[in-house]
């Protein structure tokens, strides 16, 4: 399958965002550049988590990726939940690695590490999520694909050396 066809960043067809369901239905396209707010609260200083994602929203960011991998479960819930009810439905929320905070959420996705869940289990799990895979080469990529991945995210793949030659 054609994985460009497989981006995710589309528009989502249910509005308000407080009807936004796991079912959601969500339009895949490459129609408008791309730019996602990946979250490090410890970064915010004395700014809340909600104002920077409406910030990054406000200057054009398209997704947020809710990337809190040391919060206990309720409290990532409940920072999920909060982005659920102010983001318009137009931007993908997108959990870390918790399928099941994504899904108790409303979020609209997940993105799975190397040691996360299989993207094939996340699918059987939660077939109409967004689901995205790290990967750092062809067969990691063309793996997720297989199994079902929504999306994408390329992280270094080798280190490359400058030949003198070529200097």
């Amino acid at each position: 399958s054609d994985l460009q066809s497989k981006a995710w960043f589309g528009k989502t067809l249910l509005s308000p965002r407080s009807e936004r369901r796991e079912s959601a239905t969500v339009t895949l396209s490459l129609d408008r550049p791309a730019l996602m707010l990946v979250s490090d609260r410890r970064h915010l200083g004395e700014r809340s988590f909600d104002s920077v994602a409406l910030a990054a929203v406000a200057g054009h960011a398209t997704s947020i990726q809710v990337r809190e991998k040391d919060l206990p479960a309720r409290e990532l819930l409940s920072l999920v939940q909060s982005l659920v009810r102010q983001l318009p439905t137009s931007i993908p929320i997108i959990v870390n690695d918790r399928v099941d905070v994504a899904l108790a959420a409303g979020a609209q996705g997940v993105q799975l590490g190397a040691d996360s869940l299989p993207v094939s289990v996340a699918r059987a799990i939660a077939p109409n999520l967004l689901i995205g895979a790290s990967v750092h080469g062809v067969a990691e990529a063309v793996r997720a694909e297989t199994q079902g991945a929504s999306f994408l995210i390329v992280g270094k793949t080798e280190e490359h050396t400058l030949n003198s030659s070529h200097t």
